[in-house]
């Protein structure tokens, strides 16, 4: 757990300090940015489905792309239970809430 060495604020060790928006806005440029397409058959749009976000562990690889630093030497289980969250649950339905409400078009 960091302390700031200026104010001596340690942050909630769950992460409800953490801007979900922000941290959610941060995934969907990597999501973006990873879009691959399958070489099988036609080919399908999408992430690799095992290294969606780069080489190593999914759930470091998006603590890194949020920006939040380990807990100590290693991430802690409850900094990868937040991005696993992320991911897995509202990932998907920010981005189609985000493409929908950016992209309507006037009449």
């Amino acid at each position: 757990m960091r302390t700031c060495p200026k104010c001596g604020y340690t942050p909630p060790r769950d992460g409800s300090d953490r801007d979900v928006d922000v941290d959610l806005r941060a995934l969907a440029k990597a999501f973006f940015e990873n879009l691959q397409i399958d070489n099988c058959e036609y080919g399908g749009i999408g992430l690799d489905s095992k290294r969606p976000f780069g080489n190593s562990s999914v759930c470091r690889d998006m603590l890194e792309i949020i920006g939040w630093e380990p807990d100590g030497d290693e991430y802690a289980e409850y900094q990868e239970e937040y991005v696993d969250t992320l991911y897995k649950e509202k990932l998907i339905p920010w981005l189609r809430q985000h493409w929908e409400v950016g992209n309507r078009q006037e009449s």
